[in-house]
């Protein structure tokens, strides 16, 4: 019968105030997961507290604000830290902002297309 392995008064402390939070997600889910910490240059924890705070406020400062894609609609993610109401200005500010790619494609797109004219 193996015995149990003596913890320390300090480590059983420690683990008493820093549970573990543990659960099982898919690999794609993984990957997402990971890419959008090395996105943000955040650790589990970072991106966990921001979460909460951001579920009980409604808003966190220095929070991902989501914009859409003048080309394709899809959200770009600006790290920045803003006022809600700051939100519809900085919409119309970078309207006509896009994704490396969908820029491209739409600028494909015009070549060999006359614009109309302004006269």
């Amino acid at each position: 019968m193996k015995r149990k392995k003596h913890k320390s008064p300090s480590r059983l402390r420690y683990e008493e105030s820093h549970p573990v939070v543990s659960f099982r997600i898919s690999q794609d889910l993984h990957d997402r997961f990971k890419e959008v910490l090395k996105c943000r240059d955040q650790s589990v924890v970072e991106f966990f507290k921001d979460a909460l705070d951001k579920q009980q406020d409604g808003f966190s400062p220095g929070a991902l604000v989501a914009l859409p894609c003048c080309c394709c609609g899809e959200p770009m993610a600006l790290n920045t830290k803003v006022n809600p109401a700051v939100k519809t200005v900085l919409k119309e500010a970078f309207k006509t902002w896009g994704h490396i790619e969908c820029l491209k494609k739409r600028d494909k797109q015009v070549e060999g297309k006359q614009l109309p004219s302004t006269s």
